[in-house]
């Protein structure tokens, strides 16, 4: 039962994060022309936070877990 939980929390986020990457691919322009940054800081940014919405999921669940 516990392999069938991790395994759906890890397919739901990696749908969640794929979704999240192309709406921030959409915004990339607009929040360096917001922030006054470069575009190779921007994508870092955005970069980042895909990282961490893919983490994020799964780490309160162990932590819950755990």
């Amino acid at each position: 039962m516990c392999k069938i939980v991790i395994f759906v929390n890890v397919l739901i986020s990696c749908i969640v994060s794929a979704m999240l990457s192309t709406a921030l691919t959409t915004i990339l322009l607009p929040a360096v022309n917001s922030f006054n940054i470069d575009a190779s800081m921007g994508q870092w940014l955005m970069s980042s936070y895909s990282l961490v919405k893919r983490i994020m999921p799964l780490t309160v669940y162990l932590i819950f877990i755990g």
